[in-house]
């Protein structure tokens, strides 16, 4: 008769500190579909994913990566990443706006540079670190300028071709202007998009070493 395996016990902080683990594992879009997937997994299924990626349920908890800012190390790291952010790229989407009672729907996009808190793969260094946690957005929605007609004084028609342009937008779109459900939506879309782009990176990087 087989062995029965113990059961593993995790309190609500163990479970919040390995949700946490598991949503800063680079590794973790080879398990879920999308991050916010990580919140609904049941105790079991965290730790079958926990298992997949290699995390210790045990001495898994809520902390930072980077080191302090009073060592020289951390000063020296917080200097890189603002100079050499790890990833770098552009979402893009449709926006409406209704005003008075009329519709108009544009292009948008959000430009962001990007530093995770996971380990990355460092194009500029060859190799897999880990960064300082930051990020810059810009938020962005496409115009297009009516052509316009007009006469010169000596009565020649001309015309002035449309202009198309992307105008910044990022404070009338901010956190107030967007709210706290949607800023979290494009945060995480942002992670989900550099973490494709890391495994990318990584396995590019192993085939150039295996030659």
């Amino acid at each position: 008769m087989a062995n029965k395996q113990p059961s593993i016990t995790l309190s609500a902080k163990q479970r919040q500190g390995l949700r946490y683990a598991i949503r800063s594992h680079p590794d973790v879009l080879t398990q879920v579909e999308r991050l916010s997937d990580v919140g609904s997994l049941n105790k079991r299924q965290l730790l079958a994913v926990a298992a997949a990626l290699g995390v210790d349920a045990g001495s898994s908890e809520e902390r930072s990566f980077h080191p302090s800012l009073e060592s020289e190390e951390g000063w020296a790291l917080m200097e890189y990443s603002e100079k050499n952010p790890a990833f770098s790229g552009v979402l893009e989407d449709t926006v409406t706006i209704v005003l008075f009672g009329q519709a108009i729907t544009r292009r948008f996009r959000i430009a962001y540079d990007m530093t995770p808190e996971w380990p990355y793969f460092d194009l500029s260094q060859g190799k897999e670190m880990k960064g300082w946690e930051q990020s810059r957005m810009s938020f962005e929605i496409f115009v297009k300028d009516e052509e316009v007609h007009f006469f010169t004084k000596n009565g020649k028609p001309i015309s002035r071709r449309a202009k198309e342009k992307w105008v910044i937008c990022t404070e009338f779109f901010g956190y107030e202007g967007i709210g706290h459900y949607l800023d979290e939506r494009i945060d995480e879309l942002i992670q989900e998009k550099c973490l494709r782009e890391n495994g990318e990176r990584r396995r590019a990087a192993k085939q150039m070493a295996a030659g």
